[in-house]
């Protein structure tokens, strides 16, 4: 966000609370706050006039930017075809857990990195902060199915050859 746009926005506060913030205080808050798109940005505003009794500090608006990171927009985003989520911006990955002498497989999702996982909660990490390689969509679905000892019998087979 441009600091010309932020200005703008923010005058939407100041005229509503009817108090004009101080150069410096404008300085700091853009500091804060630059990294947020203006779209992103304009619906923080928008959530603080309906919520904030008061002239919301940048505490207040981050606050407001984390409620709204679980909120479903009425906004259609546009399904990018993507082997690894199939468009749902979600992988699956299987991790065995130990259990004494047995393997315990767990199914789990992270975010994918394609534009649909950007359109996904983003409080869920993509597989690439987790540091996992991601086969295409039906593997995946593969691996939550099959069976330790299927899985034992595939390495070993592709290790002889």
């Amino acid at each position: 966000m441009q600091l010309d746009e932020f200005i703008q926005t923010t005058g939407r506060l100041e005229t509503y609370y009817d108090k004009e913030l101080k150069t410096n205080q404008m300085q700091i808050m853009y500091e804060e706050l630059k990294n947020l798109s203006l779209e992103r940005y304009t619906k923080l505003i928008s959530k603080c006039l309906r919520t904030c009794k008061n002239m919301p500090k940048i505490a207040d608006i981050l606050e407001a930017n984390n409620e709204l990171v679980g909120e479903v927009t009425e906004e259609k985003s546009q399904i990018i075809p993507c082997s690894k989520c199939d468009g749902t911006g979600y992988v699956v990955y299987t991790k065995f857990i130990a259990n004494g002498n047995e393997r315990i497989p767990y199914s789990y999702a992270a975010r994918c990195i394609c534009e649909n996982g950007k359109n996904a909660n983003q409080k869920v990490p993509t597989y690439e902060e987790l540091g996992i390689k991601i086969s295409n969509r039906i593997n995946q679905i593969k691996d939550t199915t099959r069976s330790i000892e299927k899985i034992k019998e595939n390495l070993v087979n592709s290790f002889k050859t």
